[in-house]
């Protein structure tokens, strides 16, 4: 597979994940709408069962705490990241 075959296909793949994170989205809504209607955190049929549940995330933001403190106890994470765009023509390139 040369290069642009590859970034041809994860340009495709990257679109269908948004859509997808897009109607899974909605469903979700329309889940948590029934949940809400039924005072429940779990709806189930014949074949799956779904269930709401909260989760807790404590973060420190550098802006809200002494420079010292921060300077001891921040830590970095480092991992890589991509990215992918298309590439602008120019009005000359045929």
């Amino acid at each position: 597979m040369n290069i642009d075959e590859l970034l041809e296909n994860w340009w495709k793949y990257r679109e269908i994940k948004l859509e997808a994170e897009k109607k899974l989205s909605k469903y979700k809504k329309k889940i948590e709408k029934i949940m809400e209607r039924e005072n429940s955190n779990k709806i189930q049929s014949g074949k799956y069962v779904v269930s709401k549940r909260k989760t807790h995330a404590t973060r420190l933001s550098k802006q809200n705490v002494p420079k010292d403190i921060w300077e001891r106890y921040s830590t970095t994470t480092e991992y890589n990241t991509f990215t992918i765009k298309e590439v602008k023509k120019n009005k000359n390139d045929f």
